[in-house]
């Protein structure tokens, strides 16, 4: 049986002056990518990776970025530099990697990702592992010394003291993405994965004992908790998102299953922080089969939210708290400062006001289209806690 140790309420929470700000930017400011990478290294914010998306394989193709952009947190005139290393000694361009923080030797450790074009015809996923310093400017591959998850898509998670860890995400066998549920520890000191928990493939869609298989599920550090939000199942035009939330012992390797208030949909795609006992999501993209817009692309609608919800592992749940200039858009680059979240890149999406079968919006690429997000988003999350 599942466990469910953790309290939980459902609440409509407004915080009265809680208001996420613009930051001030100049020099070459990052292509509003989807899907790359923000962290925040010794005061030095790097932002790489993620694409330029497509929405009609049949018009036009996604666009990746090789190049890594560096701003110094308080750096008053917000200057960005951008660094395009050469030579063979740095990662390709890709999207959906591991992207996080070593802070013992402050560098930036990315992990898998893919490569892939607007029809799907093109896959290229990754398993290899680098960490780039904001201090050279330049990359580094790390050597696996044994076999650990391999090639994933959006295995995403956490490090801490040196030590990464990974949960699920996707790989692409004999022309088939699957979906995966495993739990994996990297250590940088020795460059050896351990397997803390096993893969059930037979979990498709709904468990009783821990997570389903899934990707791009948002992955926080909480105490020995490695809490795992929701989710994708699979990348298809049916929108399977999955909408639990589970924490896993990292001493006791064991799931325990947190309740979710029924007013909260299923998201994806959005952004996350873990600050004192308190998980905060922000944004992303809500599956709604009626009122998302169906685009020309395997994967699916499009209903990007600004969306904030809060989890107290005491107290449980508030659900859509009030935020002034909250983030609105799905796909975002994030990172976290102390209780600053940043966030930078990813999309809204304007669809157009007409309808296709069983009354849902369709998408019309003469009249819709994404908002690609260029600000710099900063929200102090102890505005609303």
């Amino acid at each position: 049986m599942m466990k469910l140790l953790f309290l939980t309420a459902t609440l409509f929470a407004v915080t009265l002056g809680a208001s996420m700000t613009f930051q001030t930017q100049s020099g070459t400011i990052p292509t509003p990518h989807a899907a790359g990478g923000l962290a925040i290294v010794n005061g030095v914010m790097v932002k790489a990776f993620g694409f330029l998306e497509c929405f009609d394989g049949s018009l036009c193709d996604f666009v990746f970025d090789p190049a890594v952009y560096e701003r110094v947190l308080d750096d008053p005139t917000g200057e960005w530099i951008k660094y395009t290393p050469e030579g063979n000694n740095q990662p390709l361009a890709r999207a959906y990697p591991f992207f996080e923080t070593d802070e013992t030797d402050g560098t930036v450790v990315v992990y898998g990702g893919v490569v892939y074009n607007a029809r799907f015809t093109v896959n290229q996923v990754f398993g290899d592992m680098w960490k780039y310093s904001p201090d050279t400017h330049h990359w580094r591959r790390v050597v696996q010394r044994n076999v650990g998850p391999g090639a994933r898509i959006g295995a995403w998670g956490a490090i801490r003291n040196g030590v990464m860890y990974t949960f699920g995400g996707m790989t692409f066998e004999n022309y088939n993405y699957v979906s995966h549920n495993d739990v994996w520890q990297f250590d940088f000191k020795t460059n050896l994965w351990t397997l803390l928990d096993a893969d059930d493939l037979s979990l498709q869609t709904v468990s009783t004992y821990k997570p389903s298989v899934r990707y791009i599920s948002k992955v926080e550090l909480m105490g020995n908790q490695l809490l795992v939000f929701q989710g994708n199942w699979n990348p298809t035009i049916l929108g399977e998102q999955v909408d639990d939330f589970w924490s896993f012992d990292l001493v006791n390797k064991s799931w325990t299953g947190i309740p979710i208030p029924a007013n909260l949909r299923s998201h994806v795609h959005g952004a996350s922080i873990v600050y004192g006992d308190n998980l905060i999501h922000v944004g992303g993209d809500v599956n709604d089969d009626v009122n998302e817009c169906k685009v020309n692309e395997i994967s699916g609608g499009q209903n990007p939210v600004d969306e904030v919800h809060v989890w107290n592992r005491l107290t449980g749940w508030r659900t859509y708290v009030q935020v002034a200039n909250a983030y609105k858009g799905k796909r975002v680059a994030y990172a976290n400062h102390g209780p600053f979240l940043y966030l930078h890149g990813g999309f809204d999406f304007k669809c157009a006001e007409e309808f296709c079968e069983n009354g849902k919006r369709c998408f019309n690429p003469r009249t819709s289209y994404p908002i690609w997000n260029q600000y710099l988003y900063r929200f102090d999350v102890r505005e609303i806690l």
